[in-house]
């Protein structure tokens, strides 16, 4: 039996502009992959047609919830659904049940987490054999629709990742991330003072890789004034970006000033950016370490570690 006809099959379900870059494009001597775009909403008959074509071992559908019930019921893979938004955090589901409840709409930054809370919970737990969250300090509160499996975070593609290039003299700056009152607040003081790249939305695949390929220095900011931890972060790791972020929660072995150079508010980051752009090569040793540690997030290694602990466990 050759090497092909041994490695195990992965396709991967999701939106390609979120999750093209999670997923891995090219297989390896123990897993063949393929990756099936699928937007909420999207034509079930034409996913299961692309399915039945790939023959799976393995089914990874990221965002569980938006696979319509039962769509998985008849395959015969191991389904794998990975939830990979964050969500309000609840100890029970007294507590869930009081939010489903709740009719008020609010442009709180809790009531968005809410409404992915109770986005998230939709899924249909029949049609998974395995649950993965991105987010171990999530994992208690999944746990009240379902078990989880494993808390993984999202892995990034081999594909984007190279060996870090030697800083400019005048370092190019990139964000990439919608935009939102509460970023707006960190970069627009940027925007005026640096030639900052903001890329809002729509960049993805090789057109992401093409942009990123020019960023000397990146940014990460939350989506709102609470901590996370963004696959961007991983993402400009693995390009060897030197990375500017506020505080991760969880860091997932990341460790601030080391790996990446923490900040807490606007100020604090004109003034790192400021520095950093007067003496360029001050911190290569945190870009050269968080390279290193992007290697924990390199999809490659991420799934072959799935599929022997699949094996391991006699699921397949």
């Amino acid at each position: 039996m050759n090497s092909e006809e041994t490695r195990t099959r992965i396709a991967f379900i999701g939106q390609a502009n979120y999750f093209d870059f999670v997923a891995l494009s090219a297989s390896t001597p123990l897993i063949e992959t393929k990756f099936i775009d699928f937007k909420p909403g999207g034509d079930v008959s034409a996913l299961l047609f692309d399915v039945d074509v790939i023959d799976p071992d393995v089914i990874i559908v990221f965002g569980p919830q938006n696979l319509p019930h039962a769509t998985l019921a008849e395959s015969n893979a191991v389904r794998i659904g990975w939830f990979t938004e964050p969500i309000a955090k609840v100890s029970s589901f007294v507590e869930f049940e009081r939010i489903q409840r709740d009719d008020s709409v609010k442009s709180s930054a809790q009531t968005d987490l809410e409404r992915r809370l109770l986005n998230a919970s939709t899924f249909d737990e029949s049609q998974f054999d395995r649950l993965i969250s991105h987010d171990p300090l999530q994992a208690p509160t999944l746990e009240l629709f379902g078990p989880i499996w494993r808390s993984v975070p999202l892995p990034i593609d081999d594909r984007f990742y190279r060996e870090p290039q030697s800083m400019r003299s005048n370092p190019v700056i990139g964000f990439i991330g919608r935009s939102t009152p509460y970023r707006e607040e960190f970069l627009t003081i940027l925007k005026h003072n640096y030639d900052l790249r903001h890329f809002a939305h729509g960049l993805f695949g090789d057109r992401l890789l093409d942009q990123l390929i020019d960023f000397d220095i990146a940014i990460n900011l939350h989506n709102l004034d609470i901590s996370s931890f963004e696959n961007r972060v991983s993402l400009h790791l693995a390009q060897g970006h030197l990375l500017l972020s506020q505080p991760l929660s969880p860091a997932h072995g990341l460790e601030p000033d080391r790996d990446f150079i923490e900040f807490r508010n606007p100020e604090e980051l004109v003034n790192l950016v400021t520095e950093i752009r007067h003496y360029p090569h001050a911190h290569e040793l945190t870009r050269t370490r968080g390279r290193m540690k992007a290697e924990y997030f390199r999809a490659s290694v991420v799934y072959e570690k799935i599929v022997r602990d699949l094996k391991a466990e006699g699921a397949l």
